[in-house]
């Protein structure tokens, strides 16, 4: 008997991966929970129930069993053959379990769980004297140890998280199984499904971090995939999220007392399985919620190495270079293994992954063999054939069954085909029935066969591809014709099988008519074909005709296609044109007119209508914002008037007898340098359209109108500075020239005014020696501005007294002659205000003959309320009753009726005869 011991990785090292730790362990978590209630304990949250109606608790371990032969079954279990052999009581008290306690097999209670909880098979073949044959190894270690009969060198469960500072596995004294139950419920084919559900859970240590799973596996058998599913779910009980985590197994594999067994690969990255000379065990991950990562390789240290980090990958990634059906995943030397594992994931509290894979167990020598004549093809309809051969060794019959497009088996014979004679090759032939078929997609068809024994064979596969009827449809499936030409238009076809194919016609289901050969070069591609029907297949005077298109392969025909044309009258196109003025200056408007219609019977399609101008001359545009149509204004996206200078717009259809009425308005525009004489505008129109695809144009008649050059002017006006009121004096003037034209304006003087300043169309200008130079065309306004003053607008010069006769008692002498002009004040101040006139002697009253002699106070100056005494200061004289007057003669109504200067020579004043003189200055008060 071979001796073996468990395999426990006792690697105390710190691994460091891309700056994380990495912790291996193959362990089970505690859960704290009943597993016969339902209800949850106290403190968890979101646990699943463990148990449903179906399942029942099982006592006792037993195998469940497909039949695949008269003696031989498929068996699987939860743990070794040990205890389904002896149909021992389920174990549930791990710490009850009596260990050998020497360093070999189950160490402890976690030890023991590992091995009740693997998920093993075997071939039962009950003509032979050792009828159970395992494969994994659970071979006897020792006489009396626990281990012995169960898979004590496998790894139920594997477990690695990413970011620890230790490698292991299970075998320590820290993992905690709580509640471990197995369950069962009726399977498929005689088959019993079994389920496991346990609570692991290991506390926070310096091995690894603290997690709490509940671990549910299931195995049943699935007739369908002929493979019995292993399903494992793991669930986060944890209050923490566990993160970057994966899980897997490692699988001891023995098969026929062998092993070092070979692994091979089954291909298209399937998975692996082994195989001895009678049987074969497949391992498929290419199933929902398959494992991510798997390998097959010598059994030491098959997880660590292949494993080394969360992320790793293994086998999965070979192509069919390498890994083709057959070819083997490792060389063995001593001892063959697989491991598999997900890749990492983060668990909340309460989520759970789910991992699986599938196993079938065949009894090689028992297999019923199958061929198959069908080969790839095309499916053109009804039932379809398909045969082959069979053969089987030991048999009383088989069935053939088709699995078509991943959908449920069917058995394609009524009643069994019969082995007779045994092992010898029989030929076959059954349909495929056409309900089954697809009549629009692809066939993949899965062939097989099961004999009486439950033995099935390999699959057979081939695909059908359904012929399809050729495809065609119309670009355009309705028209226009003239009656005289041919319609022309353009068809679509595509056809999957056939090398040419024929368009056929017929108008009015009249006679079938070719259309056209084709040449099918893209078997399955759309193409394209231009088409013409003659002029002589749509005489007549029908309104309209409807045309069928259909398109022929070998055996098929295409749905018919329907065009239908209606026959239309050649438009007969009116036009007038008009212009409102004959004539117009520069810069002013002119309106067209333009008429259509079209005047022939109904039918008559006239569409895609244009209407276009001959190019304008430059300096004249049109006013899009005045384009109307039968008097509604036209949308702008309508119209068009680019830098070709020519007015487009789109009319869209003009059906027969409709008159459309165009307006427009077109301005010319001031011209740089300015217009000489006259420029003629010349304008017509075309009115463009198609009918029946073809174009149909009309042309309008010539109208032409003068723009005569403007005669521009420039308004030239004099106003007051404060008030903008007009100067009384001077009227407004207006000058007028071409553009272009320059002319001076000299200032103008304006008696009681002074100049401020001069305005250019709002802008200041200065002048150039009194002269303002304008441009005509550049310059329209020009207003001089002006504020008025308080002036003495003349004055004497000279008031002569005359001889006067001296008189020792003093005497009085007034009304002097005054010669030189009048004294006269005015004000063209825009607001009034007092004034005065003041005066004084510049020079006092002083004898000719002697210049020592000078009299004061001789010289007065009398008004309406005082006489005034001169001196050598300033003295008021006169002041105005009405400020408001604008001019005020001091001479003429005031000293003509007895104000002005005199002399008053006191008795005695008159010291020596003789000639006497003064010079009086005489001042504006408030004067500008």
């Amino acid at each position: 008997m071979k001796t073996k011991k468990r395999q426990v990785f006792l690697i105390c090292l710190l691994l460091i991966i891309g700056g994380s730790y990495i912790s291996f362990s193959i362990s089970q978590i505690k859960a704290e929970k009943n597993v016969n209630s339902k209800t949850e304990t106290k403190n968890e949250k979101n646990v699943k129930s463990i148990a449903d109606e179906e399942w029942q608790l099982i006592t006792h371990y037993e195998f469940s069993k497909v039949r695949l032969g008269v003696s031989q079954s498929l068996a699987f279990t939860f743990g070794g053959k040990r205890d389904a052999i002896e149909k021992n009581p389920f174990i549930t008290d791990l710490e009850s379990i009596p260990l050998r306690g020497d360093g070999f097999g189950a160490q402890n209670a976690t030890d023991a769980w590992d091995m009740l909880s693997l998920p093993t098979f075997y071939f039962i073949d009950e003509s032979k004297d050792d009828s159970v044959i395992p494969t994994v190894f659970d071979s006897m270690f020792g006489e009396g140890g626990f281990e012995e009969g169960r898979p004590w060198t496998s790894q139920s469960l594997a477990l690695i998280i990413k970011g620890s500072k230790f490698q292991g596995q299970f075998g320590f004294d820290e993992q905690k199984i709580n509640h471990f139950q197995q369950y069962r419920k009726v399977g498929s084919k005689g088959s019993y499904a079994l389920k496991n559900v346990y609570e692991i859970e290991n506390p926070a240590s310096t091995w690894n971090p603290a997690y709490r799973l509940l671990v549910t596996q299931i195995m049943e058998y699935s007739e369908k995939d002929n493979l019995v599913w292993v399903t494992y779910e793991y669930q986060n009980l944890s209050k923490d999220t566990l993160k970057d985590v994966a899980f897997g197994s490692v699988l001891d594999t023995y098969l026929d007392q062998n092993d070092s067994v070979s692994v091979f690969y089954l291909g298209k990255k399937r998975g692996l399985y082994i195989e001895s000379g009678d049987y074969r065990l497949d391992f498929r991950f290419d199933v929902t919620n398959g494992m991510d990562n798997w390998v097959g390789s010598e059994y030491n240290g098959i997880f660590i190495e292949n494993f080394p980090s969360v992320d790793s990958t293994g086998q999965e990634t070979n192509d069919e270079s390498t890994a083709a059906e057959g070819m083997l995943a490792a060389k063995i030397k001593d001892d063959s293994a697989m491991a598999f594992k997900t890749q990492p994931v983060t668990l909340k509290t309460g989520e759970s992954k789910k991992a699986a894979y599938g196993v079938s167990v065949t009894a090689v020598a028992l297999v019923p063999e199958i061929t198959l004549d069908t080969k790839d093809g095309t499916y053109y309809g009804g039932n379809h054939a398909v045969s082959g051969t069979w053969k089987d060794i030991d048999s009383e019959s088989g069935d053939i069954y088709a699995v078509i497009n991943n959908k449920e088996p069917i058995k394609l014979n009524d009643e069994g085909l019969l082995n007779k004679p045994k092992n010898d090759v029989h030929k076959w032939s059954l349909d495929i029935p056409e309900a089954q078929l697809s009549g629009t997609e692809e066939n993949k068809i899965v062939i097989y066969m099961v004999d009486s024994d439950n033995n099935r064979s390999k699959e057979k596969t081939f695909t059908l591809q359904y012929n399809r009827k050729p495809i065609l449809t119309l670009v355009e499936t309705t028209g226009e014709i003239d009656g005289t030409s041919a319609f022309n238009g353009t068809l679509k076809w595509s056809d999957e099988d056939t090398d040419e194919l024929s368009i056929y016609y017929s108008v009015d289901g009249g006679t079938k008519q070719l259309l056209n050969k084709v040449t099918n070069t893209n078997k399955g591609i759309e193409q394209t074909l231009s088409y013409e029907i003659p002029s002589s297949a749509l005489k007549g005077t029908k309104p309209n005709y409807k045309v069928e298109f259909w398109i022929e392969d070998n055996d098929k025909t295409s749905d018919l296609k329907e065009l239908n044309l209606t026959k239309t009258n050649q438009p007969i196109i009116q036009t007038d044109f008009s212009v409102e003025k004959n004539e117009i200056i520069e810069s002013e408007s002119n309106s067209y007119t333009a008429t259509i219609k079209n005047t022939a019977d109904e039918p008559s399609d006239w569409s895609d209508v244009i209407h276009e101008t001959a190019a304008f001359p430059e300096n004249v545009v049109v006013d899009k914002t005045t384009v109307k149509l039968n008097g509604v204004l036209v949308p702008t996206e309508k119209i068009t008037f680019d830098t070709d200078r020519k007015l487009k717009i789109a009319l869209d259809k003009i059906t027969p007898k409709e008159e459309l009425i165009l307006t427009y308005t077109v301005t010319s525009l001031e011209a740089k340098p300015a217009v000489t004489g006259t420029v003629t505008v010349t304008q017509s129109y075309s009115i463009k359209g198609t009918s029946v695809n073809k174009p149909v144009e009309k042309t309008s008649n010539i109208q032409t109108f003068m723009i005569r050059s403007q005669e521009l002017q420039i308004n030239i006006q004099f106003l007051e500075d404060k008030t903008n009121e007009k100067i009384p004096s001077l009227e407004p003037i207006t000058k007028k020239g071409k553009s272009g034209e320059k002319i001076d304006i000299p200032l103008e003087k304006i008696n009681g005014y002074d100049f401020s300043k001069v305005v250019v169309d709002g802008v200041e200008r200065s002048l150039v020696g009194d002269i303002l130079t304008v441009e005509f065309g550049k310059d329209k306004e020009v207003i001089f501005y002006y504020f008025g003053t308080l002036k003495i607008k003349s004055s004497p010069s000279l008031f002569d007294f005359g001889i006067q006769t001296g008189n020792v008692n003093g005497m009085k002498v007034d009304k002097p002659d005054i010669s030189g002009s009048p004294l006269v004040i005015t004000d063209t101040r825009s607001t009034k205000q007092k004034w005065a006139l003041k005066a004084k002697f510049s020079e006092p009253l002083k004898s000719l003959e002697n210049e020592k002699i000078i009299m004061t106070d001789i010289i007065k100056y009398r008004n309406s309320a005082e006489k005034v005494t001169l001196s050598d200061g300033d003295n008021v004289i006169f002041t105005p009753e009405n400020a408001n007057l604008g001019e005020y003669n001091i001479s003429k109504d005031y000293w003509s009726k007895g104000e002005g200067f005199l002399m008053d020579f006191p008795a005695g004043s008159i010291k020596s005869l003789g000639k006497y003189h003064a010079q009086i200055t005489i001042t504006l008060e408030n004067a500008k």
